[in-house]
């Protein structure tokens, strides 16, 4: 297929910018090629944290896509899995299992959500029960990173519902992730504000941190971890400001600090009084500016992970010289005149203006009684004639007004009445950010979304390299918004590629510069490295490493033998089975298992000059396993005692000490042994022995009561050994009850009520339980004859 595909390109003339609209025919699948560091993408992690009404609320997933798509929504932790098929600009909502809420604080749960699809889509989650909700866009796994400050609020102590408290949640995108947090408030699993705690997940688990107080809030708590991984915070019960009585949890995903920008406009929501809003920064002494629509400059100054709060209800524009994180918070409708006006707390996270995109699709939810919603577009004021909402333009005479904002009113906004679905904004100049909102009676939900996600806090200019071997220059911008001046630092000509590479044939160190030319805000920004140049080098790990199961890996990789330059420093990476890769010098796996023997390859990274590899052979041999057979029992009346058999291995250790394969279990209790294979790996395994004899009964077939001679009995009742329980009734021949017992050593002497009863037959019904020859027990019923002599 084919599109038209209109450009807005700029050119200064003086003082003058002239903007030309160019027309070009392209292939679609370029635009769908485009989606990389975007909310759009085929992979995201996410999760749930615990809501004001655990395990009863509602959590669904809003998948939208510009194309046909297919895919799967899935808990591998939970065995959930739900295929799912959307069409081009629709919707499709899917409701995840109440298992998906993470509840507690600081533990490990493997209940990530996980969507593939085929084709780029976006994703938003949603987390409701009776009046009681918010919504977060999801990032996909291309924008989320390493490092993190979060953004929340503190919780609420509610009567009629109950505690709401600051949170945050941690999922993990790969194995083996490292994650560090530094907190800045006291936590419920006993953690303190100022201290720190490194915890590993594996791709899918999440770890959950929430405040101890109603009181505490986790809003520049520190993040920070060697493989990228998703945050989300907020709270579970909140009230905006805290002096409101209006409640409602918060959601929304955390943005890595590398995408966080120094430009933001706020745009006031409909119903409101004001809005709260929070600035966070990254870095000491961080200068913000907020300027108001009558041109009143606020000054805040902030060091790393601080944070201040304003109100207004006004636009404003927001400039730092440093990156910050920036959150509007809507507050409860009892905080509004009238109080009568629908909605309730939320919270979204602003989008850089320096994040903008030409093209934004957002999602406006009418789930829990949401009745009007609004999407916030904010754009450059030279676009706003060429802005378009699902394919129409937002003309003046169509009641959409724009609003200059900036101290160069270099920006505009507008706020368009919608309706609930997906949504497409659309600037083929500059490009444009959104929001979304809605309301509903006590109700509110929030989020920013349709924005790009560029690294634009990093330094694009790579460490340095091998002599003789291609060095990697990349931007990762845009080439369509950004021009690029590359002096790589050898005397060569100035480079303009986006992506290219360079072989360096000289050892030493490089002065290298690359100005980034923002065209849409005729910008420049210099970025500055000492590149350097190395000889590629050696590293030496242990050669080969031999354990048992469940035993930890500790890889070595010596780094005496290698020369670092002035000024340069060393990393490494391992990799092996199982996608294994870490970035340690002393890495360890802990727990073992078979499957993940194999070849690990180390390399060093000399600022940049990858050293030649070196492998470690790693074989796992699995833990030996011995059955000593079911439980026994043992009997010294019947010379009954069991012989334990410890299994061919190489050597053996038992409970009570002897070291042979063979034992007698001569007495009661629990028999371990620990048995050694010719690998040196050790199993163990318990049998119990059970000092038991099996039940034994005798009934005679006759007695006689006051006999003197030796041949009969002179009483009739249960002869037995070992009978747990029992009951014997005799009866005569008519059926009459004459004797009855449950004691054994209790014996009929052929009376009933004081008299001695005529010579003749005696019927009889025993119920007994015993004990098998296995030592389990047993219910029986038998029954007899019994003839008694010599009676009246």
């Amino acid at each position: 297929k084919f599109v038209i595909t209109s450009y807005w390109y700029y050119f200064n003339l003086g003082n003058n910018r002239m903007r030309i609209l160019i027309s070009t025919l392209v292939w679609l699948s370029f635009s769908i090629a485009s989606f990389a560091q975007s909310n759009e993408g085929t992979n995201f992690w996410f999760g749930f944290m615990e809501h004001i009404n655990p395990t009863t609320n509602t959590k669904v997933v809003m998948i939208t896509s510009k194309q046909n798509t297919e895919g799967v929504v899935s808990i591998p932790g939970l065995g959930f899995n739900s295929p799912f098929s959307v069409a081009a600009n629709d919707v499709v909502i899917i409701e995840m299992p109440a298992e998906s809420e993470f509840l507690g604080s600081e533990s490990v749960k493997n209940i990530g959500i996980n969507v593939t699809s085929n084709l780029p889509v976006s994703v938003y989650i949603h987390q409701y029960n009776q009046a009681r909700s918010d919504a977060t866009l999801v990032l996909p796994i291309g924008s989320i990173s390493t490092s993190y400050y979060v953004m929340s609020y503190t919780g609420i102590s509610s009567g009629f519902v109950g505690d709401g408290f600051s949170e945050f949640l941690i999922v993990a995108a790969e194995d083996e992730t490292t994650i560090s947090y530094n907190l800045t408030d006291n936590t419920q699993g006993g953690r303190s504000n100022g201290q720190s705690e490194t915890i590993i997940l594996n791709q899918g688990e999440a770890y959950q941190v929430r405040g101890s107080l109603t009181s505490s809030d986790l809003t520049g708590s520190f993040i920070n971890g060697d493989k990228p991984f998703a945050v989300f915070a907020g709270a579970s019960f909140s009230a905006v400001p805290r002096s409101c009585s209006s409640y409602d949890n918060l959601l929304e995903q955390m943005y890595p600090i590398d995408i966080w920008g120094t430009k933001f406009v706020s745009v006031p929501t409909n119903e409101a009084d004001f809005d709260v809003f929070r600035v966070l920064a990254s870095e000491d002494n961080t200068n913000v500016e907020v300027y108001s629509p009558t041109g009143n400059i606020s000054t805040i100054t902030l060091n790393a992970g601080g944070f201040g709060d304003y109100t207004s209800f006004d636009p404003t524009y927001i400039e730092s010289d440093k990156p910050i994180m920036v959150a509007q918070y809507l507050i409860g409708q009892d905080c509004t005149t009238p109080n009568d006006l629908q909605g309730d707390p939320s919270m979204l996270l602003l989008n850089s203006v320096e994040q903008i995109r030409d093209t934004v699709t957002l999602y406006n939810s009418s789930l829990q009684e949401i009745r009007t919603q609004f999407i916030n577009i904010i754009c450059r004021t030279d676009d706003i004639d060429i802005v378009t909402f699902d394919g129409a333009l937002l003309q003046a005479d169509l009641g959409f007004q724009f609003t200059s904002v900036g101290p160069e009113a270099e920006f505009s906004y507008v706020r368009v009445p919608t309706t609930s679905g997906p949504h497409t904004i659309i600037d083929p100049g500059c490009g444009v950010i959104a929001s979304a909102y809605g309301y509903g009676e006590r109700e509110t939900y929030a989020y920013s979304g349709g924005a790009s996600f560029n690294k634009i806090n990093a330094n694009q200019l790579p460490e340095g390299g091998c002599r003789g071997i291609e060095v990697s220059f990349d931007s990762g911008l845009p080439p369509e918004r950004y021009e690029l001046e590359w002096d790589i630092g050898d005397g060569q000509p100035i480079r303009t590629d986006d992506n290219f590479t360079h072989t360096y044939n000289t050892l030493g160190t490089y002065p290298s510069q690359l100005i980034i030319y923002d065209k849409c805000f005729d910008e420049r920004d210099t970025l500055t490295r000492e590149m350097i140049v190395s000889l590629r080098q050696a590293v030496e790990s242990i050669p080969v490493i031999e354990l048992c199961e469940d035993e930890p890996i500790s890889f070595s990789v010596e780094d005496s033998g290698i020369d670092v330059p002035e000024g340069g420093r060393v990393s490494f990476e391992w990799n092996g089975p199982l996608d294994y890769f870490a970035e340690e010098q002393y890495p360890i796996i802990e727990d073992a298992k078979p499957n993940m023997s194999g070849i690990y390859e180390v390399i060093g990274i000399v600022s940049g000059c990858a050293t030649f590899p070196d492998s470690t052979e790693v074989t796992v041999n699995p833990t030996p396993i011995h059955d000593l057979g079911e439980d026994e029992t043992l009997c010294e009346k019947t010379n009954k005692v069991p012989i334990l058999d410890g299994g061919d291995f190489e050597s053996y250790l038992w409970s009570d000490g002897q070291n042979v394969r063979f034992i007698d279990a001569d007495s009661e209790g629990d028999y371990i042994l620990e048995f050694t294979d010719e690998k040196g790996c050790t199993g163990t395994d318990s049998v119990f022995i059970l000092e038991q004899c099996p039940t034994q009964i005798y009934m005679a077939n006759a007695f006689s009561p006051g006999s003197s001679a030796d041949i009969l009995n002179e009483q009739f009742g249960v002869l037995g050994e070992d009978v747990i329980s029992m009951e014997l009734q005799i009866y005569d021949r008519w059926g009459n009850k004459v004797f009855k017992t449950t004691d054994i050593d209790n014996q009929w002497n052929g009376k009933a009520r004081g008299k001695l009863l005529g010579q003749g037959n005696y019927s009889w019904v025993l119920r007994y339980e015993g004990y098998r020859e296995d030592g389990s027990t047993f219910q029986e019923t038998i029954s007899g004859t019994v003839f008694l002599a010599s009676g009246q």
